[in-house]
């Protein structure tokens, strides 16, 4: 996936570095449940359209360094965050790396908010 940074195309892959990346940034809530659960709690954010979740992901995921993580602040200031996080969310649910997680996570909620 390619995104337009203020004219800089900067490039976001969701593989396993990107898990262990964040993975790394969820430490503290993974190791209370014992399992790698960046992916569950970034996949929840997302779906409330939380902006540092937008931040976590572009961090995590940029494969350049072109671009600083001051102008990716800069450039979200003025983004669609809604549409952003739509945008990953997609992606999410198709990378091979992240889709089987995602899959049961997403599953989870919508059973999860059908039971209110």
């Amino acid at each position: 996936m390619i995104i337009d940074v203020n004219g800089k195309d900067l490039e976001l892959k969701f593989n396993l570095k990107f898990m262990k990346k964040l993975n790394e940034n969820y430490k503290k809530e993974s190791e209370r449940a014992g399992i790698n659960i960046g992916i569950n709690l970034l996949y929840a954010a997302l779906r409330v359209y939380d902006p540092m979740a937008v931040v976590d992901t572009v961090r995590y995921a940029k494969v350049n360094n072109d671009v600083t993580n001051k102008e990716i602040e800069e450039w979200l200031d003025e983004a669609d965050i809604e549409k952003l996080c739509d945008d990953f969310l997609k992606e999410l649910e198709t990378a091979p790396t992240t889709k089987g997680a995602v899959k049961i996570v997403k599953e989870s909620i919508e059973k999860e908010l059908m039971n209110q």
